[in-house]
């Protein structure tokens, strides 16, 4: 491999569960002051999952797991407040929406496909994880301009 060239990471349920806890962790910790970690939560984040991990994980892999994670919570909370009303299955805890709901939902938001069969893995951990930074829209405002004379 050629240098500063990684492999890609490979995130089994095993290695999914402990990047969680350890982020839970760094967000107690408060060292999440923004959107993402701080440079303290990523040095701790590294190299807590890679000693529980036995792997060698870096922090361009850990921001893109991070990135992907949060990505799949926001689609998934947008989901969820669309499909305010409509309820969830109860065996599968999926959205119990129609096919047209769904159809209609994959035009505008084509990642929400993953979400018609199987529901959000760890939807309480990933709370904890990214609600205060959570964007859905649902509540955007656009300002109004006018035009002065």
């Amino acid at each position: 491999m050629e240098k500063g060239k990684t492999g890609k990471a490979t995130w089994d349920a095993v290695a999914h569960r402990v990047f969680l806890d350890v982020c839970i962790k760094e967000v107690e910790a408060n060292n999440r002051p923004t959107q993402c970690l701080n440079d303290v939560g990523y040095a701790n984040l590294i190299s807590k999952f890679n000693e529980h991990t036995k792997r060698n994980y870096d922090r361009k892999q850990m921001k893109n797991r991070w990135e992907t994670l949060k990505k799949d919570y926001n689609t998934w909370k947008t989901l969820t407040q669309r499909a305010s009303g409509i309820g969830r299955d109860p065996n599968t805890h999926t959205i119990a929406a129609s096919d047209e709901w769904w159809e209609k939902e994959i035009q505008r938001v084509p990642e929400a496909s993953k979400f018609r069969n199987a529901p959000l893995q760890d939807e309480e951990k990933m709370s904890i994880i990214f609600d205060k930074n959570c964007v859905t829209n649902e509540h955007a405002r656009v300002p109004v301009y006018r035009r002065m004379a």
